[in-house]
């Protein structure tokens, strides 16, 4: 996904050309079709797996206690892979997500175990080593110039070594019980009910009056009349499990907070645009002014913010710091993000496409696991998947579809 500059720099004297962002211009284009396409796509396919497990279990799968446990199961990747979606756009990668919510939750666990921390206190050290994390890790990619993958990599192992060193390669449990609400409470029914129907009427109502203008401009696409379909579909099975099960949970309700957050900062802010500028081109976004340095080190400093939310969450679930947590997320949060659609190449990716990505994943881990199926076949069909990711938006690329 590209973008224009809002005002590129021009020489002293010379008059200034406006380019306008194209996205305002033609505000439903042959990309935006083609993305909404893909996302559908997704939706058939996570429906698809949804109906072979339905089976293969029994009438388990899709009931409103499971889809509740899903959802709870997902949220430390969605939140991971929201921050490896911006990095991934900006043609960068953080292959230390998992061993930072390990060293965080080991942290989480001494403070409130060992130190007596109260709650209060215990997030804000956890918050606190992720944005340091994440500005070692920007720094280190734009001022001593040491790629991503490298510095992220070296990373992925001092962060893992420091939380066994810490912890002695022990587990500490018994977390206050405010952090164990955090990881494994939620709203009761009611207020959750409230609040789907609340924040599906907005979505609805907002993109409904973007279709209409659509229309007007370039006639109608059924694509946009099947992505409102596809939202009503989810706020009913939203309504139907939360509703009939304990309600929203907090790890749920974190993660729908982040996703409003970042696809508004995506879509209405010159920040987001100059993330998909530095993506597209780079050198181009340099020249026309972007401070892109600096957008990349604010990206990894959001992807530390992200991954230390994502791992109160995996500590609080747990009741527990075990140093060993959380390995492969890396893979997890990636295979997510390109699943959805984000490009490997830089300078496309969503939101919606990466959450979507991660419930596919999170899916047929689930699925495989009622089913009794040994859960090292997750692996193999992440694997699969990402492959064909890969070489989808590898194919698209070359013919110029997207």
């Amino acid at each position: 996904m590209s973008t224009s500059v809002d005002e590129p720099a021009t020489a002293a004297g010379a008059p200034v050309t406006v380019r306008k962002d194209p996205r305002k211009l033609l505000t439903y284009s042959r990309e935006a079709e083609s993305t909404t396409w893909r996302l559908l796509a997704l939706v058939a396919v996570i429906a698809l797996v949804w109906v072979v497990f339905q089976q293969v279990t029994g009438g388990v799968f899709v009931t409103p206690r499971n889809l509740t446990n899903l959802s709870v199961q997902v949220s430390v990747t969605a939140l991971v892979a929201l921050g490896v979606t911006w990095l991934l756009v900006a043609r960068q990668i953080d292959l230390s997500s998992g061993a930072l919510i390990a060293l965080i939750a080991v942290m989480i666990a001494q403070s409130e175990v060992i130190h007596g921390w109260g709650f209060g206190v215990t997030v804000a050290v956890a918050i606190g080593i992720g944005l340091f994390s994440g500005l070692v890790n920007g720094v280190l990619v734009t001022a001593v110039g040491i790629p991503a993958f490298i510095a992220t990599l070296g990373a992925f192992s001092y962060l893992r070594g420091a939380g066994y060193l810490i912890s002695d390669g022990s587990t500490v449990s018994g977390l206050g019980s405010t952090m164990f609400t955090l990881g494994n409470g939620g709203l009761s029914p009611l207020p959750s009910v409230i609040l789907i129907f609340v924040l599906a009427a907005a979505v609805l109502v907002y993109r409904g009056r973007r279709m209409i203008a659509d229309v007007r401009r370039s006639g109608f696409r059924a694509s946009q009349l099947l992505s409102l379909v596809a939202i009503c579909l989810g706020a009913f099975l939203a309504l139907w499990a939360f509703g009939l099960y304990q309600g929203i949970p907090y790890p749920v309700l974190l993660v729908l907070v982040a996703v409003a957050v970042a696809s508004f900062v995506a879509s209405q802010t010159r920040f987001g645009r100059h993330i998909y500028a530095v993506g597209g081109n780079p050198e181009a976004a340099r020249r026309t002014g972007i401070k892109t340095k600096r957008i990349l080190v604010v990206l990894f400093v959001v992807a530390g913010l992200l991954t230390s939310i994502g791992a109160l969450i995996q500590a609080a679930r747990l009741d527990a710091g075990p140093p060993s947590t959380a390995e492969l997320m890396e893979m997890a949060a990636i295979s997510a993000a390109v699943i959805g659609g984000t490009s490997l190449f830089g300078g496309r990716g969503t939101i919606g496409g990466t959450m979507l990505g991660a419930f596919l994943t999170g899916s047929i881990a689930n699925g495989l696991s009622l089913a009794g199926v040994n859960t090292f076949w997750q692996l193999v069909a992440t694997g699969l998947l990402l492959v064909a990711a890969v070489a989808t938006d590898r194919r698209t690329r070359k013919e110029g579809l997207l």
